[in-house]
Protein backbone atom coordinates (compact mmCIF):
# COMPACT_ATOMS: atom_id res chain seq x y z
CA UNK A 1 0.00 0.00 0.00
CA UNK A 2 1.14 3.56 -0.69
CA UNK A 3 0.26 6.66 1.32
CA UNK A 4 -0.67 9.68 -0.79
CA UNK A 5 -0.41 13.20 0.60
CA UNK A 6 -3.57 15.00 -0.51
CA UNK A 7 -2.90 18.51 0.59
CA UNK A 8 -3.19 18.57 4.35
CA UNK A 9 -2.21 16.18 7.18
CA UNK A 10 -3.98 16.72 10.47
CA UNK A 11 -5.06 14.48 13.35
CA UNK A 12 -8.77 14.64 14.07
CA UNK A 13 -8.24 15.44 17.72
CA UNK A 14 -5.70 18.24 17.23
CA UNK A 15 -6.63 21.54 18.92
CA UNK A 16 -7.78 24.31 16.62
CA UNK A 17 -6.73 27.93 16.49
CA UNK A 18 -8.62 30.99 15.30
CA UNK A 19 -6.59 32.86 12.69
CA UNK A 20 -7.02 36.39 11.40
CA UNK A 21 -10.34 36.85 9.62
CA UNK A 22 -12.16 34.30 11.76
CA UNK A 23 -10.74 31.20 10.05
CA UNK A 24 -10.46 27.97 12.02
CA UNK A 25 -7.67 25.54 11.12
CA UNK A 26 -5.66 22.93 13.05
CA UNK A 27 -2.49 24.22 14.69
CA UNK A 28 -0.38 21.48 13.12
CA UNK A 29 -0.71 20.90 9.40
CA UNK A 30 1.39 20.57 6.28
CA UNK A 31 0.36 22.08 2.95
CA UNK A 32 1.91 21.98 -0.50
CA UNK A 33 0.95 25.65 -0.89
CA UNK A 34 0.62 28.58 1.47
CA UNK A 35 -2.71 29.98 0.32
CA UNK A 36 -4.26 32.94 2.16
CA UNK A 37 -7.19 32.10 4.41
CA UNK A 38 -9.54 34.32 2.39
CA UNK A 39 -9.08 31.99 -0.61
CA UNK A 40 -11.49 29.55 1.04
CA UNK A 41 -14.19 32.03 2.02
CA UNK A 42 -17.25 31.64 -0.19
CA UNK A 43 -18.70 34.74 -1.80
CA UNK A 44 -21.56 36.41 0.04
CA UNK A 45 -23.76 35.92 -3.04
CA UNK A 46 -23.53 32.16 -2.42
CA UNK A 47 -24.81 32.44 1.16
CA UNK A 48 -28.31 31.43 2.25
CA UNK A 49 -29.90 33.56 5.02
CA UNK A 50 -30.88 31.21 7.87
CA UNK A 51 -32.38 31.35 11.33
CA UNK A 52 -31.02 28.83 13.79
CA UNK A 53 -33.57 26.06 14.42
CA UNK A 54 -35.80 27.06 11.47
CA UNK A 55 -35.75 24.37 8.76
CA UNK A 56 -38.00 22.47 6.41
CA UNK A 57 -38.76 18.82 7.23
CA UNK A 58 -36.32 17.67 4.54
CA UNK A 59 -33.59 19.98 5.84
CA UNK A 60 -34.08 18.63 9.36
CA UNK A 61 -33.45 15.10 8.10
CA UNK A 62 -30.51 16.15 5.93
CA UNK A 63 -28.99 18.09 8.83
CA UNK A 64 -28.54 14.85 10.78
CA UNK A 65 -26.49 13.14 8.05
CA UNK A 66 -23.27 15.10 8.56
CA UNK A 67 -21.40 14.66 11.85
CA UNK A 68 -17.97 15.00 13.42
CA UNK A 69 -17.27 18.68 12.70
CA UNK A 70 -17.18 20.06 16.24
CA UNK A 71 -13.41 19.47 16.34
CA UNK A 72 -12.98 22.29 13.86
CA UNK A 73 -14.98 24.80 15.89
CA UNK A 74 -13.62 23.85 19.33
CA UNK A 75 -17.09 22.51 20.11
CA UNK A 76 -18.78 25.83 19.40
CA UNK A 77 -21.79 26.50 17.20
CA UNK A 78 -21.31 28.59 14.08
CA UNK A 79 -23.89 31.05 15.37
CA UNK A 80 -21.71 31.65 18.45
CA UNK A 81 -18.58 32.12 16.32
CA UNK A 82 -20.39 34.57 14.05
CA UNK A 83 -21.60 36.54 17.06
CA UNK A 84 -18.13 36.66 18.64
CA UNK A 85 -15.86 36.86 15.56
CA UNK A 86 -17.99 38.33 12.78
CA UNK A 87 -17.66 36.83 9.30
CA UNK A 88 -16.08 33.39 9.77
CA UNK A 89 -14.66 30.55 7.66
CA UNK A 90 -14.37 27.04 9.08
CA UNK A 91 -12.20 24.51 7.25
CA UNK A 92 -11.97 20.74 7.54
CA UNK A 93 -8.58 19.90 5.99
CA UNK A 94 -7.53 16.84 4.05
CA UNK A 95 -5.69 13.94 5.61
CA UNK A 96 -3.68 11.09 4.12
CA UNK A 97 -5.37 8.61 1.79
CA UNK A 98 -4.33 4.98 1.44
CA UNK A 99 -4.62 3.60 -2.10
CA UNK A 100 -3.38 0.38 -3.75
CA UNK A 101 -0.07 0.50 -5.61
CA UNK A 102 -0.27 1.12 -9.37
CA UNK A 103 -3.88 2.24 -9.19
CA UNK A 104 -5.09 3.17 -12.70
CA UNK A 105 -7.91 5.56 -13.58
CA UNK A 106 -9.87 2.60 -14.95
CA UNK A 107 -9.48 0.68 -11.67
CA UNK A 108 -10.53 3.73 -9.70
CA UNK A 109 -13.61 4.40 -11.82
CA UNK A 110 -14.56 0.73 -11.76
CA UNK A 111 -14.62 0.62 -7.96
CA UNK A 112 -16.41 3.95 -7.75
CA UNK A 113 -19.07 3.07 -10.32
CA UNK A 114 -19.73 -0.32 -8.76
CA UNK A 115 -20.22 1.13 -5.27
CA UNK A 116 -22.49 3.97 -6.48
CA UNK A 117 -26.26 3.77 -6.74
CA UNK A 118 -26.42 6.46 -9.41
CA UNK A 119 -23.98 7.92 -11.95
CA UNK A 120 -25.33 11.05 -13.57
CA UNK A 121 -24.36 14.11 -15.60
CA UNK A 122 -26.21 17.35 -14.96
CA UNK A 123 -26.13 21.08 -14.26
CA UNK A 124 -26.73 22.73 -10.90
CA UNK A 125 -29.75 25.01 -11.21
CA UNK A 126 -30.31 26.02 -7.59
CA UNK A 127 -29.00 25.44 -4.08
CA UNK A 128 -29.84 26.20 -0.47
CA UNK A 129 -27.52 25.93 2.54
CA UNK A 130 -28.37 25.26 6.17
CA UNK A 131 -26.70 24.36 9.48
CA UNK A 132 -26.06 20.72 10.33
CA UNK A 133 -27.85 19.25 13.33
CA UNK A 134 -25.35 20.33 16.01
CA UNK A 135 -24.77 23.76 14.45
CA UNK A 136 -21.03 23.24 13.95
CA UNK A 137 -20.92 23.12 10.14
CA UNK A 138 -23.00 23.75 7.02
CA UNK A 139 -24.58 21.48 4.42
CA UNK A 140 -26.13 22.38 1.07
CA UNK A 141 -29.01 20.91 -0.92
CA UNK A 142 -28.42 21.22 -4.67
CA UNK A 143 -31.01 20.94 -7.42
CA UNK A 144 -29.45 19.17 -10.40
CA UNK A 145 -31.00 19.33 -13.87
CA UNK A 146 -30.40 15.82 -15.23
CA UNK A 147 -28.74 15.63 -18.63
CA UNK A 148 -27.92 11.92 -18.78
CA UNK A 149 -28.15 8.90 -16.49
CA UNK A 150 -25.14 6.63 -16.93
CA UNK A 151 -26.18 4.24 -14.15
CA UNK A 152 -29.63 4.32 -12.59
CA UNK A 153 -30.42 3.61 -8.96
CA UNK A 154 -32.25 0.32 -8.34
CA UNK A 155 -33.87 1.63 -5.13
CA UNK A 156 -34.55 5.17 -6.34
CA UNK A 157 -34.63 5.09 -10.16
CA UNK A 158 -34.65 8.50 -11.84
CA UNK A 159 -35.12 7.58 -15.51
CA UNK A 160 -37.69 10.07 -16.78
CA UNK A 161 -36.90 12.60 -14.03
CA UNK A 162 -35.77 16.06 -15.04
CA UNK A 163 -34.19 16.99 -11.70
CA UNK A 164 -32.86 15.45 -8.49
CA UNK A 165 -31.77 16.80 -5.10
CA UNK A 166 -28.22 16.19 -3.89
CA UNK A 167 -27.14 16.98 -0.34
CA UNK A 168 -23.46 17.72 0.36
CA UNK A 169 -21.48 19.00 3.30
CA UNK A 170 -20.17 22.56 3.15
CA UNK A 171 -21.56 25.85 1.95
CA UNK A 172 -22.25 29.38 3.15
CA UNK A 173 -24.98 30.89 5.30
CA UNK A 174 -25.80 34.29 6.75
CA UNK A 175 -26.57 34.22 10.47
CA UNK A 176 -27.75 37.48 12.03
CA UNK A 177 -26.15 39.35 9.15
CA UNK A 178 -22.79 37.54 9.45
CA UNK A 179 -21.31 35.46 6.63
CA UNK A 180 -20.22 31.96 7.66
CA UNK A 181 -18.43 29.71 5.15
CA UNK A 182 -17.80 26.03 5.88
CA UNK A 183 -15.44 24.14 3.55
CA UNK A 184 -14.61 20.42 3.70
CA UNK A 185 -11.63 19.90 1.38
CA UNK A 186 -12.82 16.37 0.56
CA UNK A 187 -16.16 17.67 -0.75
CA UNK A 188 -15.89 21.20 -2.10
CA UNK A 189 -19.05 23.20 -2.92
CA UNK A 190 -20.81 23.06 -6.28
CA UNK A 191 -21.92 26.16 -8.19
CA UNK A 192 -25.00 27.20 -10.13
CA UNK A 193 -24.68 26.85 -13.89
CA UNK A 194 -21.76 24.40 -13.67
CA UNK A 195 -21.97 20.99 -15.33
CA UNK A 196 -20.91 17.96 -13.29
CA UNK A 197 -20.45 14.20 -13.35
CA UNK A 198 -21.50 12.74 -9.99
CA UNK A 199 -21.34 9.31 -8.38
CA UNK A 200 -24.15 9.16 -5.82
CA UNK A 201 -25.82 7.09 -3.11
CA UNK A 202 -29.59 7.04 -2.65
CA UNK A 203 -31.18 8.29 0.60
CA UNK A 204 -34.47 6.37 0.75
CA UNK A 205 -35.84 8.25 3.77
CA UNK A 206 -35.84 11.57 1.92
CA UNK A 207 -35.77 10.56 -1.75
CA UNK A 208 -32.55 12.51 -2.32
CA UNK A 209 -28.92 11.58 -3.04
CA UNK A 210 -25.54 12.16 -1.41
CA UNK A 211 -21.94 11.50 -2.44
CA UNK A 212 -21.18 7.82 -2.90
CA UNK A 213 -17.55 7.65 -1.82
CA UNK A 214 -15.98 7.99 1.61
CA UNK A 215 -12.50 7.12 0.34
CA UNK A 216 -11.92 9.15 -2.83
CA UNK A 217 -13.08 11.75 -5.31
CA UNK A 218 -16.59 11.17 -6.67
CA UNK A 219 -17.48 14.54 -8.23
CA UNK A 220 -16.01 15.96 -11.44
CA UNK A 221 -16.68 19.18 -13.33
CA UNK A 222 -16.72 19.61 -17.10
CA UNK A 223 -14.41 22.56 -17.88
CA UNK A 224 -14.21 23.09 -21.62
CA UNK A 225 -12.59 19.97 -23.07
CA UNK A 226 -11.28 18.88 -19.69
CA UNK A 227 -12.57 17.01 -16.67
CA UNK A 228 -11.61 18.54 -13.31
CA UNK A 229 -11.83 17.20 -9.76
CA UNK A 230 -14.01 19.23 -7.42
CA UNK A 231 -12.05 18.46 -4.24
CA UNK A 232 -8.40 19.01 -3.31
CA UNK A 233 -7.56 15.31 -3.60
CA UNK A 234 -4.57 14.23 -5.69
CA UNK A 235 -6.34 10.96 -6.54
CA UNK A 236 -7.31 9.97 -9.20
CA UNK A 237 -6.35 12.82 -11.59
CA UNK A 238 -3.00 13.78 -10.07
CA UNK A 239 -1.81 17.12 -8.77
CA UNK A 240 -3.08 18.99 -11.85
CA UNK A 241 -6.55 17.53 -11.09
CA UNK A 242 -7.51 17.84 -14.76
CA UNK A 243 -7.52 15.44 -17.71
CA UNK A 244 -8.98 15.27 -21.21
CA UNK A 245 -12.76 14.90 -20.81
CA UNK A 246 -13.22 12.62 -23.83
CA UNK A 247 -10.61 10.16 -22.60
CA UNK A 248 -12.02 10.24 -19.08
CA UNK A 249 -15.57 9.53 -20.27
CA UNK A 250 -14.28 6.74 -22.52
CA UNK A 251 -12.73 5.04 -19.48
CA UNK A 252 -15.96 5.50 -17.54
CA UNK A 253 -18.12 4.05 -20.31
CA UNK A 254 -15.79 1.05 -20.46
CA UNK A 255 -16.16 0.24 -16.75
CA UNK A 256 -19.92 0.85 -16.81
CA UNK A 257 -20.21 -1.77 -19.56
CA UNK A 258 -18.20 -4.33 -17.62
CA UNK A 259 -19.40 -6.53 -14.72
CA UNK A 260 -18.42 -5.46 -11.23
CA UNK A 261 -15.77 -7.53 -9.51
CA UNK A 262 -16.78 -9.16 -6.22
Amino acid sequence: MRRWNVGFIAAILLPVAILAGGVLRPQLERSTTQAPANKFRLDASEATPVQEGVMTDRQKRHSKIFKGYQTYTSGKKLSDLARDKGDTTVIKPMGDMIVPRNLTLRDYLSKLACTSDLVVVGTVTDKSSQLIDDGSFVFTDYELSVESVLKDSKDGPIIGSTAITITRVGGAVKINGRLVSAVDFSQRPLFRGKRYLLFLSFLPDVGAFKNASKWGEDTFEFVGNEMAQVSERDVPLGTSRRVDAAGFMSELNHVLGAPCKP
